[in-house]
């Protein structure tokens, strides 16, 4: 029998929160989850790059602030991101893109945890592909005061990063705070050939270095061993940073296509409660958690010039373009709630079951700009028009939802069956938004969605699992509401008010 650190670096000594709601070693789940701690990986950027090397999960972006996960192929809002399991997704994000794990300080983060397939059992709409949970460090009680500090300097990044953390503890409070400072220049994308694409040497890539900076921490005091109250905060900000381009003339190309964020900012408020041993008739143990964030940013586009060709088809004549400049900011409030509790019922049965709710308060502004060039054979050869537009493309919007969960494990001998259930209402309300008539655009999804996990104990080391199970994503408000010109520049969205929910089934 491995015991000791022996034990903890196995696959067997490593245990997980998300898969079940409850913690459990990982080989006793019956679904796919991979735990991962931040060391395995010797200077992650962020949260993301510690799945570049695992089995069904990928990340997609680029540069220390974008990337973003990928899970059995799915990415953007079919991949819930967690904190600590509270939600990090809001309903005014890009289905493609969705949120950032960037937006927490890897140094706060103590193991990510990673479910393939369906999760929306226990945690709602967009856990399709998956979910990514961030579960960010505790203070511990033990009457002392340390700290550290870290500084960085790699030249393959060409990135500086400076670090500071102090933990003071006593017996009955414990104190954390963390900050970092990081400054990191644009990539070099290597010579060679990708598909059509070939780099003759070296080539920066634009948009790929930032300057971020975060500041957070969190304040337990325990009321005795059974109860433990807690306050977590998290600060993050960062400057322009986008998904990067090369300048078009190194591919032979004309039209440059520029996506970025000219600055980022979140801040989010937990307050928590945990209990344990609680000797209740409705729960053994108990975690309530409330929380406030806010997700600020401006997100631009920059595409042109678009050659249009001339414009008569006649010989001769010069071609005219198009330059396209567009500006949204957003910003999301939001409030939610989880409730979970945890009771053993007789000799073999574990009930999980809880209620969960948030609200997504979207205000936003767009403005656009159309620049045509138009060119003629003679006087005057060139001349200008632009236009813009300062309607948002979408309406301000509040998201609201709320659900309950119930989860059963039933130990049968070498047999454990895992029974689960959620009922999930989102509702989306436009709200008053000039330049929009918003009557009518009022929506209400619901979803039941179930779970069944298998698992056969062969040996102490050699299981057999199966599982199935549903999941749904409920239309963001971008999905249903959105009106014209699609970030990326390559086509026009109409929007949709009618857009059903996604639901899938899964088989392992």
């Amino acid at each position: 029998e491995e015991t000791g650190d022996e034990a903890a670096a196995t696959f067997f000594g490593t245990t997980t929160v998300t898969a079940t709601g409850t913690r459990a070693e990982t080989f006793g789940v019956a679904v796919p989850v991979t735990v991962l701690e931040k060391l395995d990986i010797a200077v992650p950027d962020n949260a993301a790059d510690l799945l570049r090397t695992e089995v069904g999960v990928d990340v997609n972006g680029i540069g220390p602030n974008q990337s973003r996960p990928i899970i059995r192929g799915q990415r953007g809002l079919r991949i819930l991101l967690l904190e600590n399991g509270l939600r990090m997704n809001n309903a005014r994000r890009e289905s493609d893109f969705g949120e950032i794990p960037g937006l927490l300080d890897i140094d706060s983060v103590e193991q990510v945890e990673v479910v393939r397939g369906p999760a929306s059992v226990l945690y709602g709409t967009d856990a399709i592909g998956g979910v990514l949970n961030l579960v960010t460090s505790a203070p511990t009680f033990s009457d002392r005061v340390r700290g550290s500090i870290g500084l960085r300097a790699s030249s393959v990044d060409d990135q500086a990063r400076g670090t500071a953390n102090i933990i003071a503890s006593g017996q009955k409070v414990a104190f954390q705070l963390g900050l970092s400072y990081r400054d990191a220049s644009n990539f070099e994308a290597p010579s060679g050939s990708f598909g059509n694409i070939r780099l003759e040497g070296d080539t920066e890539v634009m948009d790929t270095g930032l300057q971020d900076q975060s500041l957070w921490g969190r304040i337990d005091y325990r009321v005795n061993d059974r109860h433990n109250t807690f306050l977590r905060f998290n600060r993050y900000r960062a400057d322009e940073a986008g998904f990067g381009y090369v300048d078009p003339a190194l591919l032979g190309e004309e039209t440059r296509v520029r996506i970025y964020y000219p600055y980022q900012d979140f801040d989010k408020y937990t307050f928590g409660y945990e209990g344990s041993a609680l000797d209740s008739v409705l729960a053994d143990n108990l975690e309530v958690q409330g929380y406030y964030q806010q997700n600020e940013r401006e997100f631009n586009t920059d595409i042109g010039p678009i050659n249009i060709g001339p414009l008569a088809p006649v010989p001769g004549w010069p071609d005219s373009e198009l330059n396209i400049e567009t500006s949204n900011f957003s910003d999301v409030e939001t409030i939610g709630m989880r409730l979970q509790a945890g009771k053993i019922t007789g000799n073999n049965n574990l009930l999980t079951y809880g209620a969960e709710f948030y609200e997504d308060d979207v205000f936003n502004t767009d403005f656009s700009s159309t620049q045509f060039i138009g060119r003629l054979p003679f006087p005057p050869f060139e001349f200008e028009d632009t236009e813009t537009d300062d309607i948002a493309n979408t309406p301000n919007a509040t998201n609201t939802s709320y659900g309950v969960f119930a989860q059963d494990e039933i130990l049968l001998g070498d047999f454990m069956v895992t029974l689960g259930g959620r009922y999930q209402n989102v509702a989306t309300k436009a709200e008053a938004t000039p330049g929009w008539d918003i009557s009518g655009m009022d929506f209400d999804d619901s979803a039941f969605v179930g779970a069944v996990n298998l698992l056969y104990q062969v040996s102490p080391k050699f299981n057999l699992t199966g599982s199935f199970g549903t999941a749904f994503r409920a239309p963001s408000i971008v999905e249903r509401l959105f009106e014209g010109i699609t970030p990326e520049g390559s086509g026009f969205q109409i929007l949709n008010p009618d857009l059903e929910s996604e639901n899938s089934r899964n088989v392992d």
